[in-house]
């Protein structure tokens, strides 16, 4: 995510990245990772304001936080803002459904295969302002089992009725963050008021 960090921060962002083993803690343990981020970013820099930029299944574990920290917003004196999405497959990846009970999908997923089977329930706990930017090049380990989508996720699976607004790109999964189009779209919806 360097590449879109660094246009993000062009814009007048700052940005903090949070790296985790998909393949190697479980959802709940990526979850709580990025809940500690968070904290830490509220006690060093005291922001009172925060967006979340998700891509793939990192998008899974943003509202897996969005959901627990919903609960508690009354307790936290920090906004969630604004979350964007880019190829997270919020409905569950048609990827992992077409390969289940293959070896190839147990080696690609971990342990993050539950939430890639399941998604986000379809009326999420959480209101908050997201769209999502879906990539139409089909190209990646994923073509040969998708009609369209970016290589890896289907368009279909980044759909929700909960999104504020949904766009696509001819990029990859990849692309999405390498994308200077991409980039713009984030930056434009993150700094709209």
């Amino acid at each position: 995510m360097a590449l879109l960090k660094k246009r993000v921060e062009a814009a007048g962002f700052d940005t903090y990245r949070y790296c985790y083993p998909a393949l190697k803690r479980s959802f709940h343990e990526n979850v709580s990772g990025l809940e500690a981020l968070i904290r830490q970013l509220l006690c060093e820099k005291g922001y009172e304001r925060l967006h979340l930029v998700c891509h793939s299944y990192g998008g899974l574990v943003a509202c897996g936080l969005l959901e627990a920290f919903w609960q508690n917003r009354a307790k936290i004196r920090c906004q969630i803002d604004k979350c964007v999405f880019l190829g997270t497959p919020l409905n569950g990846a048609t990827l992992v459904r077409r390969l289940e009970g293959t070896l190839v999908l147990e080696l690609l997923t971990g342990h993050s295969l539950a939430p890639l089977r399941r998604g986000v329930p379809p009326k999420p706990s959480f209101t908050i302002d997201s769209i999502m930017v879906a990539g139409t090049l089909n190209i990646g380990f994923g073509m040969f089992f998708l009609e369209d989508g970016d290589g890896m996720v289907a368009v279909a699976d980044t759909l929700a009725p909960w999104l504020s607004g949904h766009f696509k790109k001819k990029v990859t999964h990849l692309g999405l963050l390498l994308s200077s189009d991409v980039a713009g779209i984030v930056t434009h919806f993150l700094s709209q008021k």
